[in-house]
């Protein structure tokens, strides 16, 4: 990345609206980095499945959903969906909070 430099002061207006577009891009990354671990908690969940040889119809029977709702995990996962998946794979989901 180049940085660019100015021969100029950016007016009142133009610092407000490049602050703006950072805090966008930086909520962006913030984001792609929390789907990020979520697959990443996805594919532990399922390495932990096969490792126990679990089918996704034998997950789903012991946690109490459809067959459906585990294989679409990767999609939109819930917090109840991944922890009561864990449960049944001898593993438990913690979820943390972070200062921004």
């Amino acid at each position: 990345m180049t940085r660019i430099t100015r021969d100029r002061t950016l007016t009142a207006e133009e610092a407000a609206k490049y602050d703006a577009v950072r805090r966008q891009v930086a909520r962006h990354v913030d984001r792609a980095a929390a789907r990020a671990r979520v697959a990443a908690v996805v594919a532990e969940l399922e390495s932990a499945r096969t490792a126990k040889g679990l089918s996704l119809p034998d997950v789903a029977a012991q946690a109490g959903f459809d067959a459906a709702a585990v294989a679409s995990l990767s999609a939109e996962p819930t917090l109840g969906t991944l922890s009561r998946y864990a449960d049944v794979v001898g593993k438990r989901l913690v979820v943390t909070l972070s200062d921004a």
